[in-house]
């Protein structure tokens, strides 16, 4: 049996490829070339860090649009309130806001980050097989084409103009090692080679997220002042119409229950963390870096429970960040 962490490089074959089963759970990527009969401990460990990754896009995307909703809400709220204390004079309740706090080509060109850890791991996975050929199916190559032309066309921004360039030099070094047809490089050199460029990317994910965190509990801290402004106000005006003022009351209750639950994180710990969104997300994506890096340092005892650790964390934050957008 051969020792996959020492796999000698060689050409790809010519030839037809061996059809391969789904090994994804949670939508990973086809990838050609590897057979799950007989899969060894090391396979087994590397499809479940590849599939704990896509997870991590999954919930990824879900706080990016949690984000985006919310502010949407929170500006509704806000002039709402702006009308309701004559602080202006024009209020159109079906009006349509749109978020000026993350718009949707930032969630595009976030989502290229991503892609590019997900097409990572799905490499990895196909290294992972021991098969002669390492290609990924038809579709990852598209994917990594075009985020060779967005790193190349420096379309990928992440807020952070001293980022940019480093991060679209690790994107396109990530999406290359991706499509390579030829060298068939073992798990452990591809994961030291490229341990650099993924944490470019999961630091400039990062920073956005805690970023973009920091700004909506910020804004749902302004607008729980002004629900208890509304509820000042209600009690003032209780003797004139006592019906308004307990319905402003338990409107105001509701809407600072929610809020407050936007501000619980689900992680394992008994104290709820106020105010960190974005920290089930960062804590992910750093779990995604310690699973590469136990790869790199060989051997499957360490790799194991890193995978576990990245699998657990994902579901995790996919599960929180969904049912934010199913409330929002």
């Amino acid at each position: 049996m051969n020792d996959i962490f020492s796999k000698t490089p060689r050409s790809a074959q010519s030839g037809t490829r061996r059809p391969i089963a789904l090994a994804a759970l949670l939508g990973t990527l086809a990838l050609a070339g590897c057979t799950t009969i007989g899969i060894s401990q090391l396979q087994d460990t590397v499809s479940k860090f590849a599939t704990a990754t896509h997870s991590t896009a999954t919930a990824e995307m879900a706080f990016l649009h949690s984000v985006q909703e919310i502010d949407e809400q929170t500006q509704f709220y806000q002039a709402a309130f702006a009308y309701a204390t004559n602080k202006e004079q024009n209020f159109d309740v079906t009006g349509d806001f749109k978020s000026s706090l993350l718009t949707n080509d930032e969630i595009a060109a976030r989502k290229a980050l991503m892609d590019a850890l997900t097409l990572y791991a799905d490499k990895m996975q196909a290294i992972s097989c021991g098969d002669d050929d390492k290609q990924l199916d038809s579709n990852s190559e598209s994917l990594a084409n075009n985020l060779i032309g967005l790193a190349t066309a420096r379309k990928i921004p992440t807020g952070s103009a001293s980022l940019d360039r480093a991060v679209e030099t690790a994107v396109d070094a990530v999406a290359r090692f991706a499509i390579d047809r030829v060298r068939a490089t073992d798990l452990r050199t591809a994961a030291a080679q490229l341990q650099p460029h993924l944490e470019t990317i999961v630091k400039a994910l990062q920073q956005e997220n805690d970023t973009l965190g920091k700004t909506v509990i910020g804004n749902l801290g302004q607008i729980e002042i002004e629900l208890r402004a509304v509820v000042a106000m209600s009690h003032q005006h209780a003797p004139d119409d006592a019906a308004g003022a307990f319905f402003a009351i338990m409107q105001s209750r509701k809407l600072l229950t929610d809020t407050n639950a936007l501000m619980t994180y689900p992680g394992n710990t008994t104290v709820p963390v106020k105010g960190e969104i974005a920290k089930p997300i960062n804590d992910t994506l750093s779990a995604i870096l310690n699973g590469n890096q136990a790869i790199a340092k060989k051997g499957t005892g360490g790799l194991a429970a890193a995978a576990t650790d990245l699998y657990e964390r994902a579901l995790t934050a996919k599960e929180f960040y969904q049912g934010l957008e199913k409330t929002n």
